[in-house]
């Protein structure tokens, strides 16, 4: 079971760094390196705040998926979904309370445009990515639990 867990947030953190430097290299490429430093600029504290929320979040969803991937009692494919899913809402819902409490916690919408919105982008504007990264993830998990019951 051990092995498992480590599998499991090894390769889940691997496809969440790869996701990361994937979004870096879009952004640098629909805006260029001058949009890049601006983005950097302006929501450093946002930026390194939804990082450290996706790690986490990785770090301890990785312990139910990986006794639900160990006993066999779901696929390695859906899981790598529901762990990309779920962590970088969970990351993007972190940075966006940084947002709500330094700037929206007066208006009367700040739940909606600071928290919500946020979350509700990824979703939309972040689906192609995550399912593209869910499947990688699924294969490289199907494909370590393979070896790992041999």
């Amino acid at each position: 079971m051990k092995e498992a867990l480590y599998i499991t947030r090894k390769e889940s953190l691997r496809i969440a760094a790869f996701g990361i430097l994937t979004i870096l290299l879009m952004i640098t490429i629909m805006f260029g390196f001058g949009g890049l430093l601006d983005m950097f600029n302006s929501l450093l504290p946002n930026l390194l705040l939804g990082v450290m929320g996706l790690f986490l979040a990785i770090y301890f969803l990785s312990i139910p998926a990986a006794k639900l991937l160990y006993s066999n009692k779901v696929s390695p494919y859906l899981m790598g979904f529901l762990i990309t899913i779920f962590s970088l809402e969970i990351g993007t819902f972190i940075a966006s309370m940084l947002g709500y409490f330094t700037e929206g916690i007066d208006d009367v919408d700040g739940v909606f445009d600071y928290i919500a919105k946020p979350v509700f982008g990824i979703l939309v504007w972040g689906f192609v990515p995550i399912v593209a990264l869910s499947l990688i993830l699924g294969i490289r998990l199907y494909n370590k639990f393979e070896k790992l019951e041999k």
